[in-house]
C-alpha cells in the first residue's frame, strides 16, 4: 500500500470512552478535517454586518463538547443549538470532556488560544 493510500484510508472514526466526575461514562469521537474547520468557524460569533462580537474561550469549550459527544451508536448527542444552554454547566464537567476531546482531536491549548486570539476584535466574516 502506498503512502497516499495509507493516508487516504485514515477516514475511520475514532472513539474514546472516559469517565466524567458527577456524570459517569462519556463517549467522544474524533473530528474529520471538515468538522475541524466547522469547529474553528463556530467558535466565533458575528453580528449582522459580519463584525466579530464574541470570542469566548468558554464558548470554544462548549462548541467542541457539542461536536464530539456521541452515544453508543456514534450519533451526536447535541446540536449547535445546545451551546448557549451549556453556559451554566458545572465547569469541571465541561473541562474534563473538553480536555479529553482536544487531545483526542489533536488540538493543544496553545492552538485553541491562538485561534481565538488571531480572530481579533475587528475581524469580519468571510
Amino acid at each position: 500500500m502506498s503512502l497516499r493510500e495509507k493516508l487516504l484510508a485514515l477516514n475511520q472514526r475514532r472513539y474514546l470512552e472516559l469517565t466524567v466526575p458527577d456524570l459517569g461514562p462519556w463517549r467522544i469521537q474524533n473530528l474529520t478535517e471538515t468538522e475541524r474547520i466547522r469547529y474553528e468557524d463556530a467558535i466565533w460569533q458575528y453580528d449582522k454586518k459580519g463584525k466579530l462580537i464574541n470570542t469566548l474561550y468558554q464558548r470554544a469549550k462548549r462548541v467542541l463538547l457539542v461536536m464530539v459527544s456521541v452515544d453508543a451508536e456514534g450519533k451526536l448527542i447535541f446540536t449547535m443549538d445546545d451551546v448557549d444552554q451549556m453556559a451554566d454547566l458545572d465547569s469541571r464537567v465541561v473541562n474534563v470532556i473538553f480536555d479529553a476531546a482536544r487531545k483526542h482531536c489533536g488540538f493543544d491549548n496553545a492552538e485553541i488560544e491562538s485561534l481565538i486570539k488571531t480572530s481579533g476584535g475587528g475581524a469580519t466574516a468571510a
